[in-house]
């Protein structure tokens, strides 16, 4: 019996306006490089030719209405993990996590560490937190309701509550190299995986850069914690270590047409314990990222998914979140020297899992 396969948005039946979509929606369509109706019109072909191809197989396409109707069947694409279902993934595959609390609940945890948005992507909304005055202005900003801002105009009224739900502290990990770094396995919910690279950040750790808002004209309560002229300016350094965010990748487990490692690459490699000119991906992540993505596939949470894992200075390797709308340049990093869009690339990827569900 063929797999159904659930259509979330049904983009690749209807294209909707940006005025009809969702809040979460418009958060989880921004890009630092492209528009929303680009990014719309990206996701619309990659649907239409992911049902196309589907259909040549025998594979049935259905919206679906509820998460409910998710159980046992996959999903094109779902919205950003909750922490719930973060930490029942680790309860459930047993990962070993940074020691992660929600915001107000008692920890031991003492600065430095993280604070940071559970749903957030590219890297935003991730705070280090220095000290504890840094804290201190980010509890003050979770109970208030309203600060004056004068790039914002004045007075701003904010509903802090939607933070409460969402921010978590963790543990921060250094990381061996002079840049922050993480490991990103993109692997399909069939188990395939499509690429494993080291992303690392922009600036170094000698060279700090403060976080600061970019977006004034369509701000949200995120911007209170970054605009320096709030009364919750918290100075934040920027660790991340996104693409995205100014950062690089690093290929690891190459093939012939992968694009190669710079010279600063090849020792960030060689940092992380790794041969610069043959890496491997630690088996380690290799089979618990299987792992996660089979289980997730299973729950209807995906079909691809970009895993992300961070290590230590004393080389231990750390579950940090997943993506389930992953970004598709490792894979082109990986099959393509780096070369073409993302839609290029997600399409591929979508095609190689159709087929393999096809023949499950």
């Amino acid at each position: 019996m063929r797999p159904i396969i659930f259509v979330r948005s049904g983009f690749a039946s209807i294209k909707p306006r940006i005025e009809e979509l969702s809040q979460s929606e418009l958060e989880r369509l921004t890009s630092n490089t492209k528009s929303i109706s680009e990014n719309i019109d990206i996701e619309f072909e990659i649907e239409k030719e992911v049902m196309r191809l589907g259909s040549t197989l025998g594979i049935l396409f259905e919206e679906h209405k509820s998460f409910d109707e998710l159980s046992n069947h996959y999903s094109l694409r779902d919205k950003s993990l909750s922490f719930n279902d973060q930490m029942t993934l680790v309860k459930e595959l047993n990962l070993p996590i940074p020691s992660t609390f929600q915001i107000h609940e008692p920890s031991v945890l003492e600065p430095p560490f993280i604070i940071k948005n559970s749903e957030s992507r590219k890297g935003r909304e991730v705070y280090f937190i220095k000290d504890k005055p840094a804290l201190n202005k980010v509890y003050d900003f979770l109970s208030s309701k309203e600060a004056y801002v004068p790039s914002l105009g004045g007075l701003v009224t904010y509903d802090a509550s939607i933070e409460n739900k969402k921010f978590i502290k963790q543990e921060y990990i250094k990381t061996p190299s002079n840049h922050f770094t993480t490991y990103r396995i993109t692997v399909s919910c069939v188990g395939e995986i499509f690429s494993s690279c080291i992303t690392y950040s922009g600036t170094t750790k000698n060279s700090p850069q403060l976080l600061q808002s970019t977006y004034l004209d369509n701000w949200t309560n995120k911007d209170l914690l970054t605009l320096t002229d709030s009364p919750f300016y918290i100075g934040s350094q920027k660790i991340v270590s996104n693409k995205s965010a100014g950062g690089g990748w690093i290929v690891i487990n190459r093939t012939t047409n992968s694009k190669l490692p710079s010279n600063t690459e090849k020792r960030i490699l060689r940092e992380h314990g790794l041969d610069e000119e043959s890496p491997k991906t630690p088996a380690l992540l290799k089979n618990l990222s299987i792992n996660i993505a089979k289980y997730l596939g299973s729950k209807g949470k995906g079909m691809i998914f970009g895993i992300d894992w961070i290590q230590s200075t004393d080389n231990r390797l750390y579950y940090i979140e997943t993506n389930v709308s992953p970004a598709a340049m490792p894979y082109m990093y990986s099959h393509q020297n780096g070369e073409g869009t993302h839609q290029d690339g997600m399409t591929t990827m979508l095609r190689e899992t159709i087929k393999n569900i096809a023949q499950q």
